[in-house]
């Protein structure tokens, strides 16, 4: 498998509706407090343009936040064309969002995209020579998989999530809860989290690591630092209720990532069997619960991870619409 580039990333920006409203927020952030009356007039405008962009109900502060979010987000710029090297303007924007690495880092990555080395890569492989390995990644993440064109290769199932990526996970864990609480909220009881296999390789498992967060749980790893379960966290040293996390996987990750699925299922369970208050265990409520109103076993109440059946992938609409079993568009949807 010969590596290339991933596409060339650019932030998204606002268009349409969503720029409108940034200049009235604008506008409202800069007026004095005294100014009550163009404030309200102001205020006036901007629910009703967040209500044409499906943003109301929302502080003007709180949408001030989500659009700059929505704005910087990255976004690909279009397809990677094997064998074509990064603009002058592209390696800079890439370079731009590496602020972790040093300079010698930089200017390494740098003098590596100016080279083009996937075709040789590819007529060698046709050619059946050798090509250098490489570990996955991704080019913001980890500056190895420089230069492209080399045979990439797997990655240690046992060691997944790694130690960096549990400490990511529980920063964007946190991330996410600080978010949604923003506007006073109480801590939401569930979260749906969709699991990818390629995002989960490409960084190590922090999604994995994020839902174990949620739930209060850490991987459990044996003296030859092989993952072999979940653990708690105990609720004093958590200082907040478990969140109950329902998983659904795409077909890559059930098919690459088995120890995993495991790992957050085991997580799962112990939390629905943990002897601990309902208030501070909410997968533990919600499975006691379910277990009273369907008449099955606790085992089967704690399910958390859910995902086609072996050899499915994406969401089967191709099967709906060639099977022809469709009358109104909305049924795909």
């Amino acid at each position: 498998m010969v590596t290339h580039l991933t596409p060339p990333l650019a932030q998204s920006g606002l268009y349409k509706g969503l720029a409108d409203l940034k200049d009235s927020l604008t506008r409202w952030r800069s007026l004095d407090a005294d100014n009550k009356t163009v404030r309200a007039e102001l205020e006036a405008l901007i629910v009703e343009q967040a209500e044409a962009v499906d943003m109301g109900g929302t502080s003007p502060d709180a949408l001030w936040l989500k659009l700059l979010e929505t704005e910087n987000a990255l976004i690909p710029d279009g397809l990677h064309v094997v064998g074509t090297k990064f603009t002058d303007a592209q390696r800079a924007e890439y370079l731009d969002l590496m602020p972790h690495a040093d300079k010698a880092a930089r200017d390494r990555v740098d003098a590596l995209l100016q080279n083009e080395t996937e075709l040789t890569a590819l007529m060698n492989a046709l050619d059946a020579r050798f090509i250098p390995p490489v570990p996955g990644g991704d080019l913001i993440r980890s500056t190895d998989i420089l230069p492209t064109g080399r045979n990439i290769h797997g990655f240690d199932p046992f060691r997944i999530p790694s130690t960096l990526a549990v400490r990511d996970g529980k920063q964007q864990a946190q991330l996410l809860l600080d978010r949604y609480c923003a506007d006073g909220k109480p801590l939401p009881e569930s979260i749906a989290m969709v699991l990818w296999g390629s995002d989960n390789l490409k960084n190590e498992g922090a999604p994995i690591a994020q839902a174990l967060a949620l739930m209060g749980a850490l991987p459990r790893f044996d003296s030859y630092g092989r993952i072999v379960g979940a653990s708690l966290i105990p609720l004093e040293e958590l200082g907040r209720p478990r969140i109950d996390v329902v998983m659904t996987l795409s077909g890559i990750f059930r098919d690459l990532l088995p120890l995993q699925i495991k790992l957050l299922a085991d997580a799962a369970y112990l939390a629905a069997t943990a002897d601990e208050p309902l208030e501070m265990n909410w997968i533990r409520k919600h499975a006691l619960a379910y277990q009273q109103a369907n008449d099955c076993s606790l085992e089967t109440a704690a399910l958390r991870v859910y995902g086609n059946a072996e050899g499915a992938y994406g969401s089967n609409v191709n099967n709906l619409v060639e099977s022809s079993s469709w009358d109104q568009e909305e049924e795909l949807a």
